[in-house]
């Protein structure tokens, strides 16, 4: 995977509960190892003979197993051999790294392998042998869903565990702009399969897209305020897993049509069943003293809607230009009388910039949603706080029938600083409540400051809450891509 986002949030005793579970490789055969194992670039070598009860976590290192493992293995960026004594009790994960295992070895517990020769589907080879040229990557728009216009998938968190998944497309000889694609995935800790299936066909030079795809999968609703990779790392490393997960099974359909100037209407029907899921894992790289929460309590049922989607421009991406840009989204869906659920939802989204000088110019962003009717499930309702949302309060921390959320930023060479402005509450005449802007001005509104180092390939945020809801505390969030 050549992208990363991994998002940091300092707080005190981040390591705790870990100082005590570093060994140091044995000297003496059949000794007993009872601490955790954690070797961070340097190999380690467990003797035939030799017994550890406890977990192994290495990182760039490499493993040699020769005795007996009664505990998870996990190695990140190393290679693992198993020799013909060794016996392994628990989970093996192998991430970026080869297993070489003997024959004789005996492997008690599942075994995850991620690398690239293991697993990956590519269409970076298929293009290697083409002789067409290929299009710009700005040319291509797709209607299949995210997670199915990759090529592979590879995420943790706390109610599925380790998911891997592979896709494949398949594009048609005889009927131009025809796409069939698929992807199978497992959920590995909750011991299931995800899949999809959809056709994709564009017309008149991409210019109107047809869509329908099948699927059996985990949705969430919080990829607008973390990427799912930002996400993964957190929850593998640091124990803090945000995105909220909830499993989705039926069909969508749909119509795109896109004219010049970046203008793009949507319109679909989706019927799907939805279904709460619970949580499956409790490891963690370092963080031990913490703990995952429960899994998203949601309203399950059948929720069948129509939707509609107006975009004009392009969103703004953090120092990618000098020039001005504005953005326009309105999304609008309502269930239908079949549905377990009856509700309409409204939302918009407003994203600008304008630039002041090479590098330095101003960036303005709002978000505003409402939800009403006679039965919709908490996963319908808006939440924000949190990384993306509302930076400097808790995660998700407000919730309610409609939302409003805006940002400023001055943006120089090399950081900026913003201010960022958030409220939620109930209202059930409309969606689009008139008196939106006193409640984003009332007292309920939670504000919050900060300042930003970097570019788009690093950056380090310090924010800290202001306003009359203030607490003491500074929130610091490190991102990094390309890693």
């Amino acid at each position: 995977m050549s992208k990363f986002i991994f998002t940091l949030i300092i707080s005190a005793g981040l390591f705790a509960g870990t100082q005590d579970h570093f060994s140091q490789k044995s000297e003496n055969a059949n000794e007993i190892t009872n601490r955790n194992v954690i070797k961070i670039l340097h190999d380690y070598t467990i003797p035939a003979g030799e017994t550890v009860n406890k977990d192994l976590k290495i990182i760039g290192g490499d493993l040699t197993v020769g005795g007996t493992v009664n505990g998870e293995i996990t190695i990140i960026g190393g290679d693992v051999e198993l020799l013909a004594t060794a016996i392994i009790n628990g989970r093996l994960i192998v991430l970026g790294g080869e297993l070489h295992q003997n024959p004789m070895a005996e492997v008690n517990g599942h075994t995850v392998e991620f690398n690239e020769n293991s697993w990956s589907i590519s269409r970076e080879n298929e293009k290697e042998i083409s002789t067409e040229p290929e299009e710009p990557e700005e040319a291509v728009y797709t209607t299949r869903s995210s997670p199915y216009s990759d090529d592979g998938w590879l995420r943790y968190n706390r109610q599925e565990g380790f998911f891997l998944q592979a896709n494949l497309y398949l594009q048609s000889s005889y009927i131009k702009g025809a796409t069939l694609y698929g992807g199978v995935g497992r959920a590995f800790n909750r011991n299931r399969y995800y899949g999809v299936l959809g056709l994709e066909q564009l017309f008149n030079n991409r210019q109107f897209e047809f869509y329908i795809e099948g699927y059996s999968r985990a949705a969430t609703d919080d990829l607008w305020r973390m990427s799912d990779g930002e996400n993964s790392l957190a929850a593998f490393f640091l124990h803090e897993d945000f995105l909220d997960w909830y499993y989705t099974e039926g069909f969508t359909a749909g119509a795109v049509y896109r004219l010049p100037n970046l203008f793009t209407f949507k319109a679909g029907y989706t019927d799907e069943k939805q279904s709460f899921m619970n949580t499956v894992v409790s490891w963690s790289m370092f963080g031990g003293n913490k703990e995952f929460r429960d899994g998203y309590e949601i309203d399950e049922g059948r929720d069948i809607r129509v939707e509609y989607e107006l975009a004009v421009g392009k969103q703004y991406q953090w120092k990618s230009n000098d020039l001005a840009s504005i953005f326009f989204n309105y999304h609008h869906s309502n269930t239908t009388g079949t549905s377990d659920f009856d509700y309409t939802k409204d939302e918009f989204i407003l994203d600008t910039y304008i630039p002041f000088d090479v590098g330095m110019g101003f960036h303005f962003g709002s978000r505003y949603g409402g939800i009403t009717g006679d039965y919709f499930g908490s996963q319908h309702q808006f939440y924000i706080g949190g990384i993306g949302s509302l930076r400097g309060f808790g995660w998700k921390e407000f919730t309610g029938s409609h939302y409003l959320l805006a940002s400023a930023e001055i943006i120089f060479e090399h950081c900026s600083v913003f201010y960022e402005r958030g409220t939620t509450w109930n209202y059930e005449d409309s969606t689009i409540d008139k008196d939106f802007i006193k409640k984003f001005q009332g007292f309920t509104g939670r504000e919050a400051a900060g300042i930003s180092f970097g570019d788009k390939d690093v950056k380090l945020d310090i924010i800290t809450q202001v306003g009359k809801h203030r607490q003491s505390g500074i929130t610091v969030n490190l991102i990094l891509n390309d890693i």
